[in-house]
């Protein structure tokens, strides 16, 4: 390592709680189903896989040292102006429809109105 040190331990990934939160409710179902050394044994297992992923995610040093010496840029900024002016698609019609490949309809079209087949019918 080059000087610094880097933490032990990072952000829990949110997605981490759609498996530790099963494992703890089995966990508390077995202590209260009377089987109090499986349900421990559930929460360490639930505890394990919190360290691993807080492990996983701690951040790395030179990446910390990049983003504190590069300069914070502003986000994007509409003004009060142009916030109020319809949208430009909205003064189109809305949004154009895609191209058909040539040769070929767009949509198919009902049986009735086909023509490359028995007559059929419009249904009322």
């Amino acid at each position: 390592m080059s000087g610094s040190k880097r933490p032990r331990f990072g952000r829990i990934d949110p997605y981490c709680w759609c498996a530790v939160l099963p494992l703890a409710l089995v966990a508390i179902l077995f202590i209260a189903a009377g089987g109090p050394i499986i349900g421990i044994v559930f929460l360490v297992f639930a505890g394990l896989v919190l360290l691993f992923d807080a492990w996983v995610n701690r951040p790395d040093p030179a990446e910390a040292r990049a983003r504190q010496q590069r300069p914070r840029q502003p986000g994007p900024r509409q003004s009060d102006q142009r916030a109020r002016q319809p949208d430009q698609r909205a003064r189109q019609g809305g949004p154009r429809p895609r191209q058909a490949e040539p040769g070929r309809p767009q949509r198919a079209a009902p049986p009735w109105q086909r023509s490359d087949g028995p007559p059929v019918r419009r249904p009322r």
